[in-house]
């Protein structure tokens, strides 16, 4: 069917609003890798946008060789790749065994762990749990306590409640058994939500700062994130020193 006048301006005007959301999200990082490639003494008198105006590698020499922020990339790195998968894989093995409605003491544990979802113990006693479980300052604290997550267990839950029971049905009456429709059936069809899970998981454990700082003593363990905010730590210290200085 061709599309009308009115078809044709409304298309447009989707194109346009998708181009300008694109590029109101690519600009931040555009800015930033301008600022990182231009001089720390121009860039601060600002003005610089897209494109360095006073162009360098020097920033990129000083933290690529810096030995601690490359062993803390590694760490960050490492813990998002192994967190995010293992978190996945958690995540999916609890949803898929709750999905079953025959399973023995199912509202129990559905009740159980809604209920971790409104109180904690705090962080104390969750600092004492990890010191008697030997992960304290161990590269597994960043991943054992984040494996799995009530919240994206509901939500993998809740989706795969919306695949067809016919589907599932027709499997178990050829011989599937459990693991083979989670793994020929279940997670094919879950790819859309794994993704998402996965994409919010990644930038947890990337932007996590917390556990580095509160659970880990070795520098050689300290995250990327945890750096930073040590390094931001020590310039306000340094900050308000010398503004206490008497003149």
């Amino acid at each position: 069917m061709k599309a009308t006048a009115l078809e044709r301006v409304g298309q447009g005007l989707i194109v346009v609003l998708m181009v300008l959301m694109c590029i109101s999200i690519l600009y931040p990082f555009l800015y930033m890798l301008a600022i990182s490639l231009n001089t720390g003494t121009d860039a601060a008198r600002g003005g610089v946008y897209l494109w360095p105006r006073s162009f360098t590698w020097i920033n990129y020499e000083i933290v690529l060789g810096n030995e601690v922020i490359r062993h803390a990339y590694l760490v960050t790195i490492a813990r998002t790749v192994v967190g995010t998968f293992g978190g996945l894989a958690v995540t999916l093995a609890a949803a898929y065994g709750l999905s079953y409605k025959r399973l023995p003491l199912r509202k129990g544990i559905l009740t159980y762990v809604l209920i971790t979802m409104l109180f904690n113990g705090g962080l104390v006693p969750f600092y004492i749990q990890l010191v008697k479980l030997g992960l304290a300052n161990t590269f597994w604290v960043f991943i054992i306590p984040g494996l799995f997550s009530a919240w994206n267990m509901f939500v993998m839950l809740k989706f795969i409640h919306g695949i067809p029971e016919a589907l599932i049905e027709s499997a178990e009456l050829d011989g599937a058994g459990p693991l083979r429709i989670l793994l020929q059936i279940i997670v094919p069809l879950s790819k859309p939500m794994l993704a998402a899970l996965g994409l919010f998981t990644a930038v947890g454990h990337w932007n996590d700062w917390f556990s580095g700082a509160f659970f880990v003593t070795d520098q050689k363990l300290i995250p990327v994130q945890t750096f930073l905010q040590q390094l931001l730590t020590a310039q306000d210290i340094i900050r308000q020193t010398v503004s206490c200085v008497p003149c």
